[in-house]
């Protein structure tokens, strides 16, 4: 179930990769690319997400949504998914709107599959 709903987030023009991490780090799914190592984003992925949230609740700005990380030769998506992390990886020229309108869905899905 998880695999499929990678599989639907892949086929977006512009997303180069896709995995879902619980918050130890460790993969429950991934659908990347050979040259990047899917333990070692997972393991990136959780620490970022979660110094994301501990920033935000240190400076009072309520819960993390999302984490966008920008570089130039692509972007790196992160929402919660349950007790998961959704991990999207991009070319720079994403459509991010809809982008995130298919993160949503999926993350609904994921929460579904993960029970």
């Amino acid at each position: 179930m998880i695999e499929r709903i990678l599989a639907d987030l892949e086929k977006i023009a512009g997303v180069t990769g896709v995995l879902v991490t619980g918050r130890d780090g460790l993969i429950i799914a991934s659908e990347v690319s050979g040259d990047t190592d899917a333990e070692a984003l997972g393991a990136l992925a959780t620490t970022v997400y979660t110094t994301s949230e501990n920033s935000m609740k240190e400076l009072n700005k309520g819960s993390t949504n999302q984490v966008i990380i920008e570089g130039d030769e692509g972007k790196i998506l992160m929402v919660l998914a349950g007790e998961a992390i959704l991990v999207v990886l991009t070319e720079p020229t994403v459509n991010l709107g809809y982008l995130r309108m298919e993160m949503k869905k999926s993350v609904s899905r994921i929460k579904a599959a993960l029970g």
